[in-house]
């Protein structure tokens, strides 16, 4: 679980992921998140108290060959 910190207003929030996540999605959703809140001031209304995470597939993995 991580806890995302408006830069604005100061509230937080939790986000809860299943433990094999990995940091890769946290880190997405970490940004995501973020980009909402700042939206949120932006159209001067309040924060939700619950957000639906969109799906995030994990990036495709590219290798050379040689």
């Amino acid at each position: 679980m991580g806890t995302v910190v408006c830069a604005k207003c100061g509230q937080r929030f939790a986000i809860r992921n299943e433990p094999d996540a990995g940091a890769e999605l946290a880190a997405k959703q970490v940004a995501w998140v973020e980009d909402q809140l700042v939206w949120d001031h932006i159209q001067e209304r309040k924060h939700h108290g619950t957000m639906e995470l969109p799906a995030m597939p994990p990036e495709p993995v590219v290798t050379a060959n040689r």
